[in-house]
């Protein structure tokens, strides 16, 4: 094929490959430079529009990744953690949680360790009549009361000089934190195989709150005698020390802890000035009185 331009004419000459003939097409030449330049202009503005959506994307990718971590920077600086400029600024961010989880963390820890002090202080508060967050106290201390009665017991011991026999060199601080230990480790123990007990000292008195389920009021009394002989028993054993206990009432409602709790210091009063000793109810002497 062969293509002539002649002024505002272009030819086209094509040869055919089996006859002898030949084609020519004749067109004006300022139609082919039009679309040439058509052409020319949608491909310039395809690719200017193509680079200018581009642009935007990226101003609007690079600003929403930005923002956040901007923003991170900005609240972290307000709560006091030093971010430097010159940093990178994705390695203060790293640095910065970091330091804010370490502090997390620790104070957890803290928290974690005081958390007997607040149970044992809570405990002691129920005793006192005194009211507490229930809820706060069964989240952070595992501290539960399911059951509907309440009461308290109360164990002493008179004669705290023979724990261990004559052979110890404690003193008498190390005795009574010793003997206190070995009540809540064996009191709670036994009493939790059917009830939900609690061992406290308050007002230097070693105390027991004891939730006791509707269906075993009757024979709770009992079942704590039971309990009771067995502590005798293992203390006097192992220790060389007598156990005696006082218990209150039965009353509904964890609010009525510290009319148990008055019963069984009024039991202790009258069990020291009657010079008895053993597993005594209040229901008892109230009997007796």
């Amino acid at each position: 094929s062969e293509r002539i331009n002649c002024g505002k004419d272009t030819y086209v000459c094509v040869k055919s490959d089996v006859a002898d003939w030949y084609y020519i097409v004749v067109f004006p030449t300022d139609v082919l430079q039009n679309d040439v330049n058509n052409t020319k202009k949608l491909l310039i503005f395809n690719i200017s529009s193509m680079l200018c959506i581009g642009l935007v994307l990226v101003v609007l990718f690079v600003r929403k990744n930005y923002k956040p971590i901007n923003t991170l920077l900005e609240r972290l600086s307000d709560t006091g953690v030093s971010l430097f400029e010159s940093e990178d600024e994705l390695e203060g961010v790293y640095k910065a949680v970091s330091k804010i989880y370490y502090e997390r963390n620790t104070f957890e820890d803290l928290l974690d360790s005081q958390k007997e002090i607040i149970k044992l202080r809570s405990l002691e508060e129920i005793l006192h009549g005194k009211s507490i967050d229930i809820e706060y106290l069964q989240e952070k201390c595992n501290v539960t009361f399911p059951f509907e009665f309440v009461t308290v017991c109360t164990f002493f011991c008179k004669n705290l000089d023979s724990l261990f026999g004559d052979e110890d060199d404690l003193t008498d601080f190390e005795r009574k934190e010793l003997f206190v230990q070995i009540i809540k480790n064996i009191g709670e123990e036994l009493l939790n195989e059917k009830y939900k007990a609690y061992v406290v000292v308050a007002d230097g008195v070693i105390s027991c709150i004891v939730n006791v389920s509707d269906d075993r009021t009757e024979c709770f009394f009992d079942d704590m005698s039971s309990y009771f002989s067995k502590m005798k028993n293992v203390l006097n054993n192992h220790f060389h020390i007598d156990l005696d206990a006082a218990v209150g009432e039965l009353h509904q409602g964890l609010d009525t802890v510290v009319l148990s709790y008055n019963e069984a210091l009024r039991t202790i009063d009258y069990m020291t000035y009657m010079e008895i000793g053993g597993f005594v109810t209040y229901a008892s002497i109230a009997e007796n009185n």
